[in-house]
């Protein structure tokens, strides 16, 4: 939570409660974070939007709608079903352990793979590794 919001939440009384093992409740989390339908999840430490143009291009080749992409932290992961079948994006995010058991991208962080023409390209090519996986019906 950004600090302007925390603050504004403590000036109007709101106790804000933070989880300290949120692990205890992977059960009951975990079924209602993956939906039915989801296909890609992207975990990064920066929010971002995926309205974004560089986010809009990789949906579009990796065929998936924005109904089937959930975003989240690193923090969320342990909360994960322990094993999951589909596409995991990790952006700038190398160093957390992860349920994804099929395609894993890796990326540098969001605002490198803008920035910078290599990133981007790394991304390209770990997607163009994965065709098989990915697009199993071409």
């Amino acid at each position: 939570m950004t600090s302007s919001r925390a603050w504004l939440l403590q000036q109007m009384g709101i106790t804000q409660y933070h989880l300290r093992r949120p692990h205890l409740l992977q059960g009951e989390i975990a079924t209602k974070l993956i939906l039915p339908g989801t296909k890609l999840i992207i975990v990064s430490n920066v929010f971002f939007g995926l309205n974004e143009p560089l986010v809009g291009d990789v949906l579009r080749v990796l065929s998936v709608q924005l109904a089937q992409v959930i975003t989240l932290m690193p923090d969320h992961l342990p909360m994960l079903p322990k094993s999951l079948n589909c596409t995991g994006w990790l952006i700038g995010v190398n160093d957390h352990p992860h349920p994804f058991k099929g395609v894993i991208l890796y990326s540098s962080s969001f605002g490198e793979l803008l920035s910078n023409a290599r990133a981007k390209r790394m991304l390209w090519q770990q997607m163009c590794k994965y065709d098989s996986d990915l697009f199993p019906q071409s």
